[in-house]
């Protein structure tokens, strides 16, 4: 069996640690075999953190079935919502864990009409409380998508295609305490995931101005293959006046780059 990191969460003052659980090897022909992605034991379980032993604490399942992309972020309702990836790799959301941990609505994510695979969805809130949501594609169109829920989740329209480069990596974005919207991203079509760039958005629908945060060439010390250069899966997050964006560099090394606020403002132009 194997755990995949699925993200910090802090839900009703408790920081709670989410991992995937499912099987690392199949036995065929009593031989191992690499698992697929997923098992068919697929869950997705919590820790909790113990201030008084100094140590996490075994929770139980948050949802069984699944594997998320990003912790949950509570939706205006108050509810919260995650995106969601079950055994057959087929893509939704959950939406709950108010009630209780365990409990959560499934709703599946509509299809766009040209029938492209989207992937990975992550979400923000706009001013007047419409959710906005970016796609990555898995049919390579090197695209991302975008549709909106007026809802908090429960329906979407279509996805449909922008004009905003992505070289099928994956993304992370926030909304700052001044205001801004920014993306962080490959916007590489060639499929190589450099640069790593920042982008910024007044209102979260369209973002205008893009700098780049990491654009050298880089060179793996440990792989061969190409597929392991540039600088993957950043997260982004928000602490003492500056953004902090954190990386994987030849997805041997975690890099952090650290923005004042101010630099944000300017990039977009005030």
């Amino acid at each position: 069996m194997r755990y995949l990191a699925r993200g910090f969460w802090i839900r009703n003052g408790e920081l709670l640690a989410l991992a995937s659980h499912d099987e690392s090897v199949s036995i065929r022909d009593g031989e191992p075999h690499k698992g697929k992605y997923f098992g068919a034991s697929l869950e997705l379980l919590y820790f909790r953190w113990s201030a008084e032993t100094q140590s996490w604490e075994e929770g139980g399942t948050v949802a069984p079935n699944a594997i998320n992309n990003f912790p949950p972020k509570q939706l205006p309702s108050g509810e919260w919502m995650m995106s969601r990836r079950d055994r057959e790799m087929d893509k939704s959301l959950l939406i709950g864990g108010v009630s209780a941990i365990d409990e959560w609505q499934v709703v599946e994510i509509t299809q766009p009409v040209d029938g492209h695979r989207l992937d990975e969805p992550y979400w923000w809130e706009l001013s007047d409380g419409t959710i906005a949501a970016l796609f990555r594609d898995g049919s390579r169109s090197r695209r991302l998508y975008r549709a909106f829920s007026r809802d908090n989740g429960r329906s979407w329209t279509p996805p449909i295609r922008t004009d905003f480069p992505d070289a099928l990596s994956k993304f992370n974005a926030l909304r700052t305490s001044n205001g801004y919207y920014v993306l962080v991203n490959n916007p590489n079509r060639s499929g190589l995931r450099n640069p790593l760039c920042i982008s910024v958005s007044r209102d979260g629908r369209m973002f205008t101005k893009m700098a780049r945060i990491r654009s050298a060439e880089t060179e793996p010390r440990l792989r061969e293959s190409k597929r392991a250069r540039g600088y993957q899966y950043p997260q982004v997050a928000e602490f003492d006046g500056h953004l902090f964006v954190i990386y994987s560099k030849n997805k041997e090394d975690i890099e952090i780059v650290r923005i004042p606020l101010e630099e944000v403002a300017l990039l977009a132009g005030d």
